[in-house]
């Protein structure tokens, strides 16, 4: 599998990439809540960064899957 470093790159950190894009989305919200005043940033962001996160982890999964079905170990 050294030939392939993106595939790497999701097997080995793709659930720490989706936790941390789902919590730079949370941060966001904070940031407008800071910003603007509205608590509704902060729920619109944690429906985003729960959408997000679902959706990245899902990627990551099917991408280990992939790999662990086809590429020769």
């Amino acid at each position: 599998m050294g030939q392939y470093p993106i595939l790497q790159l999701w097997v080995r950190y793709g659930d720490g990439i989706a936790m941390a894009v789902a919590s730079l989305v949370i941060l966001v919200g904070f940031w407008g809540v800071a910003v603007h005043g509205n608590w509704v940033w902060l729920v619109v962001a944690g429906v985003f960064a729960s959408f997000g996160y679902l959706l990245i982890r899902s990627y990551a999964e099917l991408v280990r899957l992939v790999t662990d079905m086809l590429l020769p170990k």
